[in-house]
């Protein structure tokens, strides 16, 4: 695939950067919690499970080189942007009590993720 490098490293931010930065917040916040990952196992689901196997391949294969993908991306400042406006949105949501405007803040990130097609 032939692309710009300025194209190259907006898809990466998003590819690599959001992605790295949302396993990297998830394990420092379990961090901050009284329940570290050995202690969850007996509690554990499958998806939790994967989840922390990733949490573990970043903090202790080499988080230099996530590090480093994190700090030289030009645009991270825009998807720190959004992570922030978005922890923001879902975290009110979830201090009030408005299940209602969650589910339909999901509902609504679905169909901008995954259009309907047309007929459904």
């Amino acid at each position: 695939m032939e692309t710009t490098p300025e194209k190259h490293d907006e898809l990466m931010s998003v590819v690599q950067g959001l992605n790295h930065m949302n396993t990297i917040m998830m394990g420092m916040a379990l961090s901050k919690t009284s329940a570290p990952i050995s202690r969850l196992d007996p509690f554990t689901t499958p998806f939790l499970d994967i989840k922390a196997k990733m949490v573990k391949k970043i903090f202790s294969d080499n988080p230099r080189l996530y590090a480093e993908i994190l700090c030289n991306n030009p645009n991270m400042a825009k998807i720190i942007e959004i992570y922030e406006q978005m922890i923001s949105k879902i975290g009110s949501a979830i201090l009030s009590g408005d299940a209602e405007g969650l589910t339909e803040l999901l509902q609504k990130t679905s169909n901008s993720l995954w259009p309907p097609e047309k007929g459904e």
